[in-house]
């Protein structure tokens, strides 16, 4: 979906955020995905107070309740997404809308449960960096662990009719979302990984290869609740797998972040 009419920056900004919401809540095996790590959590969740931050339309404040919490915090942001949540709430007295970016919300009592999705494609490329920044200290965070796998194929496996040799060409330096829409090759290491409370490691791919052409470096989203796998990129529509093509042997990725705004910038690098 896309806005086509001439409106302010900051209110389209806002609209293509709440526009992302629908392909989010579109990902029913996702949803499958959290709902079954968060039965496993019920200890936490009967008779606690909860947060879901980032919470959208609420999907996950109602399911809370339906898991027994005495009280749920549904935290968002977007204006829009807001404007919905409480409409989908109203009926629920232990959900309590508050529209706010989680990192400046501090409840008054101990929060048993936080559960949120603020993982990017790229794993770290949304709003992660939130949960580092939190005033105060949840006993359990959900989903508690991701990582960025990364293979190297060849593109000759993946060449179609309409992405040839000539478009990869084109697409140098660029981390492209969606280009192919699996992974006919296995992982073969681990560019990222986050765990809370440690927070984010980072790992420099080494590439043992002297031929580069024809090369693609492939990253996918996998995420995961201790030892339950809740999502993976290429599986669960919200993640696609990232591609761009091997222009050296060593490849850095970074995240520059601004906090006053809520996003992240994504650079990358390539060295011999």
């Amino acid at each position: 979906m896309q806005i086509l009419n001439d409106i302010p920056e900051r209110k389209y900004i806002e609209a293509e955020t709440f526009l992302a919401f629908l392909g989010i809540y579109e990902d029913k095996k996702r949803e499958r995905g959290y709902k079954k790590g968060l039965k496993r959590l019920k200890d936490y969740i009967k008779g606690k107070t909860c947060i879901e931050a980032g919470a959208g339309f609420g999907i996950f404040s109602e399911y809370l309740v339906k898991l027994g919490a005495k009280k749920v915090y549904a935290i968002e942001s977007n204006r829009l997404a807001f404007n919905v949540l409480k409409e989908n709430v109203a009926k629920y007295e232990q959900i309590i809308p508050i529209r706010s970016r989680i990192e400046n919300f501090k409840p008054r009592e101990e929060i048993s449960l936080l559960i949120h999705d603020f993982f990017g494609n790229l794993l770290y490329d949304e709003s992660l960096f939130a949960l580092e920044n939190l005033k105060f200290k949840p006993r359990r965070v959900f989903p508690n662990i991701a990582k960025l796998r990364y293979a190297v194929v060849n593109a000759n496996k993946y060449y179609d009719d309409c992405i040839t040799k000539n478009v990869i060409k084109q697409l140098s330096g660029m981390l492209i979302s969606d280009l192919f829409l699996e992974l006919k090759d296995s992982w073969q290491g681990t560019a990222l990984e986050w765990q809370y409370p440690e927070g984010l490691k980072k790992y420099q791919i080494k590439l043992p290869y002297e031929n580069l052409e024809d090369l693609l470096l492939v990253f996918g989203l996998q995420i995961y609740d201790d030892d339950l796998k809740i999502a993976e990129a290429g599986k669960d529509s919200n993640w696609s797998l990232v591609w761009t093509p091997v222009n050296a042997n060593i490849f850095n990725l970074d995240f520059k972040i601004d906090k006053n705004h809520g996003y992240v910038k994504v650079k990358i690098e390539w060295t011999n």
